[in-house]
C-alpha cells in the first residue's frame, strides 16, 4: 500500500525532533483538541487499537465517494487488517472525533528526514464542517518544513484544499508510482508558505485584532470594543486567517447584518495592509457570497469610500434606483 494514494504502512522509525511517536501525537492533538463550532464539539486524540474498524471504515468511505475515479488497490479486509496491525500500531494517527463517532482520520510520517502528510480523510457525512482543516492544521503545527504530500491529479476538491493551506505542487506524475496507476501530484509546503483561510466560526475570531483594525478605519474610527463585540454578537462573522510557524493570526475580517432570507448588509470589511495585494480580499468576499444561508437573498448592500473595483468583480453595482433609497445618519455614532 503506497503513500497518500492509498493506505501506506508507516517506517518503523520516527526521527521526528527525536520524540517517539505517542509524545508527537499528544503533541499534535494538543494543540487542537476539544474544537468547538456551533453545530458540534470535535475532539482530536491520537488513535486508539480500539478505533481501528472506524479508521479503516472512514478511509474506505472517503475513498469510494471521493475517489471514485481511482478504486482502491487492496480489499475492504486488507485495509481492516493493515489498519489494526499496522497503521494505528504506528502511533503516528489522529482521529477526529464528534460524541463517539470518529469523523476523520490524518496519518503522518517522517521518512529520510522529510515530513509527510500520508493520510487525510473525512467521512462522506461530515464533510463541509471543516474537520479535514482542523486536523491538517493540527498536524502542520508540530511537522517542520518543508511538509510533503501526494494526491491524484483528477482529485480537483482535494488539491484546492491543499493550495489554501499554501501547499505548492513540486512534481507531476504519470500513475506508474501508485498502485491505482492515476496520475498523481506531489504537494510541497515550504517553510516560509504563507497559506489563508477564510472561516466563519465564532470560535476563531480574534476580537483584539479586530478591533484593533477597525478603530482606526475610516468607517469606525475610535470605536471601542464593546461596541465591536455587541454588533459582531448580532451579525454573521467571517475571518481571514494567515497560518503559518504553528500559528493562526486573523488579519482579515467581514461581517452581514441579516435575516438571513430576503435581505442583508456587508460592513466593516478589511484586509491589514501587510497582506494586501494577493487576492485575498476577493477570496474573503467569494466565501461570504457562497454561503448556504445566504442564497435566497433579494438585495445585498454595502457601502463604500474607495473598494468600487474590487465590489463591481463580484457583482456589487450602484443603486438601481438611488431615488427609493432612504437613511436615517447619525454621524456622530462610531460605526
Amino acid at each position: 500500500m503506497q503513500r497518500g494514494i492509498a493506505a501506506h504502512p508507516i517506517a518503523h522509525e520516527w526521527p521526528w525532533h527525536g520524540l517517539p511517536r505517542q509524545r508527537y501525537i499528544e503533541r499534535m492533538i494538543s494543540t487542537d483538541a476539544h474544537v468547538r463550532t456551533p453545530l458540534l464539539t470535535l475532539n482530536i486524540r491520537a488513535a486508539r487499537p480500539s478505533d481501528a474498524e472506524s479508521v479503516a471504515t472512514t478511509i474506505i468511505e472517503s475513498r469510494s465517494a471521493f475517489v471514485s475515479f481511482a478504486p482502491m488497490a487492496h480489499s475492504p479486509e486488507d485495509v481492516h487488517r493493515w489498519v489494526a496491525q499496522a497503521l494505528i500500531p504506528s502511533g503516528s494517527v489522529a482521529v477526529a472525533q464528534v460524541g463517539g463517532e470518529i469523523v476523520g482520520v490524518c496519518a503522518v510520517d517522517i521518512e529520510d528526514g522529510r515530513a509527510w502528510i500520508n493520510q487525510l480523510y473525512v467521512k462522506p457525512a461530515w464533510v463541509g464542517q471543516r474537520i479535514g482543516g482542523r486536523l491538517l492544521r493540527a498536524a502542520l503545527q508540530t511537522l517542520a518544513r518543508p511538509v510533503w504530500l501526494y494526491t491524484f491529479a483528477e482529485n480537483q476538491g482535494s488539491r484546492r484544499f491543499y493550495e489554501r493551506y499554501g501547499f505548492v505542487a513540486e512534481a507531476f506524475g504519470d500513475g506508474s508510482g501508485n498502485e491505482e496507476h492515476c496520475p498523481d501530484v506531489l504537494y510541497r509546503l515550504d517553510e516560509h508558505a504563507d497559506a489563508y483561510e477564510v472561516s466563519d466560526e465564532p470560535n476563531r475570531m480574534q476580537l483584539d485584532a479586530i478591533h484593533a483594525y477597525l478603530t482606526r478605519s475610516y468607517w469606525s474610527a475610535g470605536i471601542d470594543r464593546e461596541r465591536v463585540a455587541r454588533a459582531m454578537a448580532h451579525s454573521m462573522n467571517f475571518g481571514l486567517f494567515h497560518l503559518a510557524q504553528g500559528t493562526e493570526t486573523q488579519i482579515g475580517f467581514a461581517r452581514v447584518v441579516t435575516d438571513r432570507s430576503s435581505f442583508a448588509y456587508l460592513c466593516d470589511v478589511y484586509v491589514h495592509e501587510s497582506h494586501r495585494g494577493k487576492g485575498l480580499a476577493k477570496r474573503l468576499l467569494d466565501h461570504i457570497l457562497k454561503h448556504p444561508e445566504l442564497q435566497t437573498l433579494r438585495r445585498f448592500l454595502l457601502a463604500t469610500r474607495d473598494g468600487h473595483g474590487l465590489y463591481a468583480q463580484i457583482g456589487f453595482t450602484p443603486l438601481a434606483m438611488p431615488e427609493r433609497m432612504m437613511e436615517l445618519l447619525k454621524p456622530e455614532r462610531p460605526g
